[in-house]
């Protein structure tokens, strides 16, 4: 296999995301950034679609520069749905509870099961 980053001078990150909620269309989205003692620049960005059809599993892979300082931010959008309750149709709240993990040169560094909107809008990780 080929390396995906320049060994000597990058850092392989890899995102995953595995989300079961299937019932409605939605999108995570995320970014990554690399943060000097001047400046903080977006190296990648994006969505992860989610939804009835679409593969509940994603896997983005990026390159930083080695030694670099990196933020990761991921959200997650706030999704109801009509629910009828006797004659009266309600809005609710769907839950939605993905995993997800970063790592980074083949170390995990985080591995979490996100229950959102509980924690609607995690970032800095």
């Amino acid at each position: 296999c080929k390396p995906r980053c320049n060994q000597d001078d990058e850092s392989l990150i890899e995102f995953f995301l595995y989300d079961r909620t299937l019932e409605v269309e939605y999108e995570y989205e995320w970014d990554l950034n690399v943060t000097n003692r001047n400046s903080s620049a977006t190296v990648s960005s994006g969505v992860v679609p989610q939804g009835p059809g679409i593969s509940p599993l994603a896997h983005k892979i990026m390159c930083v520069p080695k030694g670099s300082c990196s933020t990761f931010f991921i959200s997650a959008p706030n999704i109801t749905r009509e629910v009828v309750w006797g004659e009266s149709p309600l809005n609710e709240r769907v839950q939605l509870r993905p995993v997800y993990s970063l790592a980074m040169d083949n170390v995990t560094h985080r591995k979490v099961l996100w229950s959102s909107p509980a924690s609607f809008g995690m970032g800095g990780d």
